[in-house]
């Protein structure tokens, strides 16, 4: 107990001493200063720590908001796709009947040039003409084809030809319309 108490007794002497009241001081404004500081610091703190708060809320509202933008963008662009299928595979099936439709066509004006019914105008007379002074090597036993056969077969494949050409233009047309939403 002695020790203590000469510890006591020194430490007072030490204290109330012109240098230990300095040092006192000091120490009572620092220990101050850092409970100010350490306040200011807290309250700035948590100034920031909202500020940082609302920068995570803004974030996670621009990635949600992204992310229904992203889906609404893909179901659009799905929905355009299905009904661009839809609409080339109707103008593929009209394409497909109007090919048919100008096949039958064709055959039915090679039967009429045939029966006479409708005759074809007189441009072909010239190719005739040089066809039968050009010189011919033929094997066939029943002979070269008449003038009457070559203009019918030709006829008929120029009509023929002709119609599908008519039919994969449209087609194409509609396809080409249709790409660019008209």
């Amino acid at each position: 107990m002695t020790g203590l108490l000469l510890f006591a007794k020194g430490a007072w002497k030490a204290i109330t001493s012109p240098l230990g009241l300095t040092t006192l001081l000091a120490i009572a404004l620092a220990l101050a200063g850092w409970k100010i500081h350490a306040t200011i610091y807290a309250a700035g703190a948590e100034s920031r720590q909202g500020e940082i708060d609302g920068l995570n809320a803004d974030i996670e509202r621009m990635v949600r908001e992204s992310k229904e933008a992203h889906d609404r963008a893909v179901a659009d662009a799905r929905a355009l796709e299905e009904r661009q299928r839809k609409a080339l595979a109707l103008i593929a099936l009209e394409y497909e009947r109007e090919r048919d439709n100008a096949k039958r066509a064709a055959e039915r004006v090679a039967a009429d040039l045939r029966a006479g019914t409708i005759r074809v105008r007189n441009e072909w007379q010239n190719c005739i003409a040089a066809a039968g002074s050009v010189p011919r090597a033929t094997t066939d036993p029943a002979g070269p084809p008449t003038a009457a056969e070559l203009r019918s077969a030709g006829t008929d494949d120029l009509l023929r030809i002709g119609a599908a050409c008519d039919a994969q233009i449209a087609g194409l047309q509609r396809v080409i319309l249709q790409l660019q939403g008209k």
